[in-house]
């Protein structure tokens, strides 16, 4: 039987059994005659919901008992839930206000609060476990996609604790690109409520690392992923399977080795570097770094630093007279040195050997410039990388 808005309201009704004993499963305390009515508003306030629904009430049925599941209500005032259509199925769709407040329930948490970084904001982190220092204009004019940098949520705990995580506008791009629904039709919620997406996307990847998350949380996140046609359950593994990376001490790490790595390859050949980083360590591309954890960064900078340079003879040094060579490598070196003590050094090396990788013969004038990049000039080329780097893969 096709659904009608004539009939729409027998459907919903003979769920009622099933809606009821999901409440009392998760002691939830939504009442079925509220959410029925609210459900009933959205199917005929929205003709395509509706015929997406008829043609597959079983979806219609399993998202009407999700909401008991999760106890999000479906009240459009609230913003914590919606119906959606998703594949051809009718998909309980979960906002990051219905995440933040799913996660207050447990009272281990007492405020989250999420960000959406522009260009021109000031985002200073100051660990993992502080709230970031964060400054902002709201009525800037200039707040549109392509000035976005990334995205912050910090949990203050009931303890008094803080825990921050962070996310880069390119990396949850990464996310949404994995999405069914964005790959097919470059629509949906990540293009007209974009800020809205960000905000969940590192809510749900912070959340792992929050105390005592209900298991209506982490069902609310399966709902999500399952509808949005992204696979997790292998990355869901990787909390147990990698450790905790603390991402301003591997930015200070990674900075130590492009110290050292000059230092002991100074006078090789390009090719020799590339040997001497394979066998030293373990990476072909200096891109690959960037995977390693803060405990392999810090074995990687302590091996290096009780290395002496005659050791690295074997790797056949340049013995070239070719001037042009020899000039480049003393580049390389008054590079490096220059930027000893920046504190960004880890992110202009990665500028500088990003450039360079365009256009091997980079000439002095373009090595000052690099020099001479502000901040948010740095910023802008490692989203570049970043882009750059995923799409390689």
């Amino acid at each position: 039987m096709q659904l009608t808005k004539q009939n729409i309201k027998q459907h919903i009704y003979a769920i009622e059994p099933e809606f009821k004993k999901a409440l009392s499963k998760y002691e939830s305390k939504l009442a079925f005659e509220q959410e029925s009515h609210f459900a009933m508003q959205l199917l005929e306030g929205n003709d395509y919901l509706m015929s997406v629904a008829s043609n597959d009430q079983k979806s219609l049925f399993n998202a009407i008992v999700n909401v008991a599941t999760i106890g999000l209500t479906l009240n459009p005032a609230h913003k914590l839930a919606y119906l959606v259509p998703r594949k051809g199925k009718i998909c309980l769709d979960i906002s990051y206000q219905g995440l933040m407040q799913l996660a207050l329930e447990t009272g281990s948490i007492r405020f989250i609060r999420s960000q959406v970084v522009y260009q021109n904001d000031t985002l200073k982190i100051q660990g993992m476990t502080k709230e970031p220092l964060f400054e902002f204009d709201p009525f800037e004019k200039d707040r549109n996609r392509k000035s976005k940098k990334g995205v912050f949520v910090c949990a203050y705990l009931s303890s008094g604790e803080v825990l921050t995580d962070i996310m880069s506008y390119a990396e949850c791009l990464n996310i949404r690109d994995r999405s069914e629904a964005w790959k097919k039709k470059m629509s949906g919620p990540w293009l007209t409520d974009e800020d809205e997406m960000l905000k969940k996307t590192v809510i749900k990847r912070a959340y792992k690392l929050w105390p005592k998350v209900s298991e209506k949380f982490a069902e609310a996140v399966s709902i999500i992923n399952e509808h949005e046609g992204i696979d997790f359950e292998e990355e869901q593994k990787e909390p147990e399977e990698k450790p905790v990376q603390n991402y301003s001490e591997n930015s200070v790490l990674i900075g130590e080795l492009t110290n050292q790595l000059a230092r002991l390859t100074t006078g090789m050949k390009v090719n020799d570097k590339g040997l001497f980083m394979l066998n030293q360590l373990g990476i072909k591309t200096w891109s690959e770094i960037n995977k390693k954890t803060t405990d392999q960064l810090k074995q990687d900078v302590q091996k290096l630093s009780e290395m002496k340079p005659e050791i690295v003879e074997n790797t056949q040094p340049d013995n070239s007279t070719d001037k042009t060579d020899k000039m480049v490598g003393a580049r390389e070196r008054d590079f490096v040195d220059a930027i000893a003590n920046n504190p960004r050094k880890g992110d202009l090396l990665k500028c500088y050997l990003f450039i360079k990788n365009k256009n091997p013969k980079i000439s002095q004038d373009k090595i000052n410039a690099i020099l001479k990049m502000t901040d948010q000039e740095i910023d802008l080329l490692m989203e570049e990388i970043a882009a750059s780097f995923h799409m390689k893969k």
